[in-house]
């Protein structure tokens, strides 16, 4: 459900259908579009304030590739590392794949049409839709949950963020953001990919209850211009429905391994393809 307050784009369209989707909440009935697994991919952006006055363009940080069983319901999520060394196809040359989004231009040119072609040339499955977001929406989405009990894997002790190692504790929005952030650990992005596939899972099955949903909702204004995606409104109230009694046990996660290669002085991700192909096999295969 969370996936309706993140992704209509017009708060007009959206005030108008909040007291459907209180509906959806309490009558447990919504459109249902979908039957076969559908495959979509989250698009985490290192767009902020500062990057945007000096650099003026962005790359996706973090890229999630999701098959949702329409029918158990159950999730198969794989995670991509930013630095993973593949073919882009709109640009015709291998680099880095959260080049791809940049090189074509962001969000305002052929960013996102770019990632999914990567990423459906690079896995071999077709990707349905797509979920972007600046990475800063994290904060205002949490804290408009009322935070998520989650326990941390790491000590994080900064101005504003106070994590203690083996201690659960209820993370506010300023904390989430950090610890999905953070890549001070040994094996760096490696080690954060697990951070964050854990936090979601943990954020998944936690936001369930109709008034966090709606408490979400409230904070649409100030959220939406980080949000992007090609979903349409009854796609997205028809998903969220379906998936809102998710549990941890319904969710497996994954990352496409590898190995760390330099090249040209350049660090890269290097995929294992006999390894990415099993993969895809067992558990993204439709």
């Amino acid at each position: 459900m969370l996936l309706f307050h993140l992704f209509v784009k017009d708060s007009k369209d959206a005030n108008r259908h909040v007291n459907h989707l209180t509906n959806v909440i309490k009558n447990s009935s919504s459109e249902k579009t979908y039957s076969q697994p559908l495959n979509l991919i989250f698009l985490g952006l290192d767009k902020t304030q500062e990057r945007e006055n000096t650099m003026g363009s962005f790359r996706t940080d973090t890229i999630v590739v999701m098959q949702l069983d329409m029918t158990e319901p159950k999730i198969e999520m794989l995670s991509i590392p930013r630095d993973s060394y593949v073919y882009i196809p709109l640009i015709k040359r291998i680099d880095k794949i959260n080049h791809a989004f940049s090189l074509a231009g962001g969000e305002t040119g052929k960013g996102f049409t770019c990632s999914v072609d990567t990423i459906e040339n690079l896995l071999g499955i077709p990707v349905h839709h797509f979920i972007g977001m600046d990475m800063e929406a994290i904060e205002p989405v949490v804290d408009a949950a009322g935070g998520v009990e989650f326990t941390s894997d790491i000590d994080l002790i900064t101005e504003d963020c106070h994590l203690i190692k083996g201690e659960k504790q209820l993370f506010t929005g300023l904390m989430a953001y950090h610890y999905v952030q953070y890549r001070g650990t040994e094996y760096g992005d490696i080690d954060r990919i697990a951070r964050q596939q854990k936090f979601l899972q943990a954020f998944f099955t936690q936001i369930k209850d109709g008034q966090k949903l709606l408490n979400i909702f409230g904070v649409y204004d100030d959220i939406k211009s980080m949000n992007y995606s090609d979903m349409t409104l009854p796609q997205i109230i028809s998903l969220a429905y379906r998936f809102n009694n998710i549990t941890a046990a319904d969710i497996d996660s994954f990352i496409l391994e590898g190995d760390f290669m330099n090249k040209d002085g350049i660090s890269y991700w290097k995929p294992n393809l006999e390894l990415k192909e099993r993969l895809i096999d067992e558990h993204f295969a439709e």
